[in-house]
């Protein structure tokens, strides 16, 4: 005998979360968390709200779970979803982790920090909803990294690599093929076995500053572990290289893969760079990177409106991680 469905939030004041099982769900029609062989069909989920609030239509197994139900039925006759924000259906375990810091500058430019990738599925990119409705589509990343310290040639490659040193076993040339944003990219060829590198131009560090790096990466043949990184030098030529320890970014031949890293400068750090890395290469072996980025703080991604009411909006923003596009759990800001 299937066990019945737990009804969740069903739309109803539901800008952060559902408002049952410690906000486990996103704001549905149904939730389910557990079981084998459950079976939902035939329901159909409406949010006619003018602002709707209602995300999914059945949300299944939840979102901080490490496992999700099985062999549920969900046709025969089919489920249906009119007016929620997201999709018919939702499978909430291993979602990307959502969006941090969101803010909003000048009413029409919303910033916020990199998602942190999980279970090796990178963050693909980020969906904007204004009103409970789909404004923007960021593939990889916004066009931009916000105040960004490096300047618009050093972060695009659309011209030159000048500003970029490389590291051990690597050589650097520019690719005028592909980009993440615009054509071209800094392409890093290994020269032996082991860890290639490059970094930036060195630029003088504020004291006890929090700094974030951020690039992004596609691999030319064979997927490797991709880390951005920091190198602080202090006054007597002491170099501390620092780098993301996170596995789930590994670059792919087709995609862009975003890799991220934040830490306060030293004590005594008087240059930092940006410092870029990927691992366990093979001589021959190439790897193209793109929207570089070196900021103070730690907001690496932006947006702009460009038909922004002229009142109060809700902003939504979501990752989505590669692969399947699924959502993080959402990030909301309201403007007055």
């Amino acid at each position: 005998m299937p066990r019945s469905p737990l009804v969740c939030g069903g739309g109803v004041g539901g800008l952060g979360g559902a408002s049952t099982t410690y906000d486990n769900f996103d704001t549905c029609g149904i939730g389910i968390s557990i079981g084998d062989g459950d079976q939902i069909t035939g329901n159909s989920i409406v949010d006619d709200q003018a602002v709707p609030t209602t995300w999914y239509g059945i949300h299944i197994g939840a979102r901080k779970a490490q496992t999700t139900p099985t062999n549920t039925v969900l046709t025969d006759p089919p489920n249906t979803a009119t007016g929620v924000i997201g999709s018919l259906n939702r499978y909430g375990a291993f979602a990307p982790q959502l969006p941090t810091a969101l803010v909003a500058s000048g009413r029409t430019t919303l910033a916020w920090n990199e998602s942190y990738p999980l279970m090796g599925l990178p963050i693909a990119g980020y969906r904007v909803y204004r009103d409970g409705h789909p404004v923007a589509n960021l593939l990889v990343g916004s066009a931009t990294v916000p105040a960004n310290l490096l300047s618009d040639a050093e972060t695009g490659f659309e011209t030159d690599i000048a500003g970029w040193t490389a590291g051990s076993r690597t050589t650097l040339n520019r690719n005028s093929g592909a980009g993440a944003i615009g054509t071209a990219s800094l392409a890093l060829t290994s020269t032996g076995s082991g860890q290639i590198s490059t970094y930036s131009r060195k630029l003088p560090v504020t004291a006890s500053a929090t700094y974030t790096s951020v690039a992004s990466f596609q691999a030319g043949s064979t997927p490797r572990r991709i880390r951005a990184g920091l190198a602080f030098t202090t006054a007597s030529g002491a170099v501390s290289r620092l780098g993301s320890a996170n596995n789930a970014t590994v670059d792919a031949t087709t995609d862009w893969t975003t890799s991220y890293y934040t830490a306060q400068a030293p004590a005594g750090a008087v240059d930092v760079q940006v410092f870029l890395m990927v691992e366990n290469t093979v001589a021959g072996e190439a790897h193209l990177l793109d929207r570089v980025g070196l900021v103070i703080g730690s907001s690496t991604e932006q947006w702009t409106d460009p038909t922004a009411p002229a009142g109060s909006a809700i902003y939504q923003v979501v990752a989505y991680r590669a692969g399947d596009g699924e959502n993080s759990t959402v990030t909301t800001l309201i403007v007055a």
